[in-house]
């Protein structure tokens, strides 16, 4: 394309086609991958939906009565030293399914 010496000015425009090529591939390539996510996606978000509630109502059941929220604001004020705080709510969740849970709840407690 240039022979012999090349000036600052056919070093620019070669500069910016490079960047426009540079910045037309990223574009194309957002493009194909948005396109391929939203087409593998597609079916297992109307799966997740459906499932998700089901598996809400098995984790969380409510206290048959006040004597766990008792004994559970005892052990709190216990643990803090303290009895100047509020139970809002409890209730029981399942257990967790995985390591990574378990060991999460563990470094909540400490």
């Amino acid at each position: 394309m240039f022979t012999g010496k090349i000036t600052m000015s056919q070093a620019g425009i070669v500069c910016l086609f490079s960047l426009l090529v540079v910045f037309a591939v990223l574009f194309a390539l957002v493009g194909i991958i948005t396109l391929t996510a939203k087409l593998t996606h597609k079916e297992d978000k109307t799966a997740v939906r459906e499932e998700k509630p089901a598996a809400e109502e098995a984790a969380v059941q409510k206290p048959k009565d006040d004597s766990q929220a008792v004994l559970i604001a005892a052990a709190v004020a216990a643990y803090l030293g303290t009895t100047n705080f509020v139970v809002c709510s409890v209730r029981t969740v399942s257990e967790p399914e995985s390591g990574w849970e378990r060991e999460s709840l563990a470094r909540q407690l400490h």
